[in-house]
């Protein structure tokens, strides 16, 4: 934010939704591997 203040709203809005897919994307992921292999034994 402190290299382009004049786009500052802009690109925390680009970074915050690059995060928010991230914590949609992870509990899928998560969710597949463990269907997968239901059990640690």
């Amino acid at each position: 934010v402190d290299i382009s203040p004049n786009h500052a709203g802009i690109l925390m809005g680009i970074s915050n939704t690059a995060s928010n897919i991230c914590g949609f994307i992870a509990p899928y992921a998560a969710g597949l591997l463990i269907n997968e292999n239901p059990s640690l034994e």
